[in-house]
């Protein structure tokens, strides 16, 4: 299965070292190397909430979530959103995800070591239909899977909850889900980038996609990032949803495939 990304997260804000806090940002912290994202809303996120192309995709924050969502049938490939944070050469992404409705041909993911086109990144990869996990490689032509596995256990199969974490450290690539550690493997071809989250489905399904995040946590290992001109305020809490979020109102067209939102995050 060849993977194609569609680069739909920018970067929020530039974050170097110019002198001194500015401000503060709530709902997103970095506590010594470590950020944190509750998705409470787009003007505090870490993730960027502008559509590429609005009649094809739809993504921001809604209801306590970061939502992607493609309402055009006939697509498939990846859709990632990189988070606003400096670039880093070994680090950890975390955050919980759900897909809604037919999950058939379905994944989200976490990765890092992208480059600034995003054309080359290590991702790892979840299907909750069933419940296979990949780690994969893109590179600017093609992508390498560098490890799969399939576990029913230790994923939740279906539009239940599943957390999932990458973990970039030197040559090793490790994911895990649910606090499982499920796939290692080693490759030293990218050394550093940018971290990420997305979803994405293949041409085994014709139907929309609708995804769900929450919780974002990012943990810079290596120690050399620079420090962010502004310093995110700790948040108050980290709040879940009771109630399915709304479509969003950016949406150009509405989806042609019942299912709604994720009710599980």
């Amino acid at each position: 299965m060849m993977h194609r990304l569609v680069r739909i997260g920018l970067i929020v804000a530039l974050l170097a070292l110019v002198g001194g806090w500015a401000g503060s940002v709530q709902g997103v912290s970095a506590q010594g190397t470590t950020y944190t994202d509750t998705m409470d809303s787009s003007a505090t996120g870490l993730l960027d909430s502008t559509s590429p192309d609005a009649a094809r995709f739809v993504y921001g924050y809604q209801n306590s979530q970061f939502v992607i969502q493609s309402i055009d049938e006939s697509w498939s490939g990846d859709l990632l959103a990189i988070a606003s944070v400096p670039v880093m050469s070994d680090a950890t992404v975390a955050v919980d995800f759900a897909i809604a409705g037919d999950l058939t041909g379905k994944y989200a993911f976490v990765g890092c070591r992208a480059s600034s086109d995003s054309s080359t990144a290590y991702i790892f990869e979840v299907h909750p239909g069933t419940g296979v996990a990949n780690i994969w490689r893109f590179d600017a032509e093609n992508a390498t899977n560098l490890g799969t596995v399939t576990d029913s256990t230790t994923i939740n199969i279906g539009s239940g909850n599943n957390r999932i974490e990458i973990t970039c450290q030197g040559s090793t690539i490790t994911g895990t889900v649910n606090g499982t550690q499920l796939l290692t493997a080693t490759d030293a071809t990218y050394t550093s980038g940018d971290v990420f989250i997305g979803t994405g489905k293949t041409d085994e399904t014709t139907g929309t996609l609708l995804t769900g995040f929450d919780n974002l946590t990012i943990t810079d290992l290596s120690g050399a990032a620079v420090a962010p001109t502004q310093a995110p305020a700790l948040p108050t809490a980290i709040a879940q949803p009771t109630e399915i979020p709304a479509v969003p109102t950016q949406a150009p067209v509405e989806p042609t495939q019942a299912g709604g939102f994720p009710t599980a995050i």
